[in-house]
């Protein structure tokens, strides 16, 4: 799928197996601010392997465990930004 939300959110994901046990795939989200993190991922018989792309704010080139990340974190001026209200819901999935 890829939708976009009544917030102005994008939610994508897609996956295909071969049918022998292995699946490719990704998902990802993107805010209205341009805030976004793809994973680009494979599931066989060499495990789970991952590539994130994102550039959150706080983000760093990290490879933990068997996970490539790419960060490109963009400059964010904070006073722009709202703390999240009691009453907000927000839900991705």
């Amino acid at each position: 799928y890829d939708v976009k939300t009544e917030h102005g959110a994008q939610l994508s994901r897609k996956e295909e197996g071969d049918g022998h046990g292995s699946v490719r795939g990704s998902y990802g989200y993107r805010d209205d601010k341009g805030i976004e993190r793809r994973v680009d991922y494979v599931a066989d018989k060499g495990g789970f392997r991952a590539v994130v792309k994102t550039n959150e704010p706080g983000t760093a080139k990290s490879n933990p465990a068997d996970v490539e990340m790419l960060a490109d974190p963009m400059i964010v001026e904070w006073s722009k930004w709202s703390r999240p209200q009691q009453n907000d819901r927000h839900q991705l999935w």
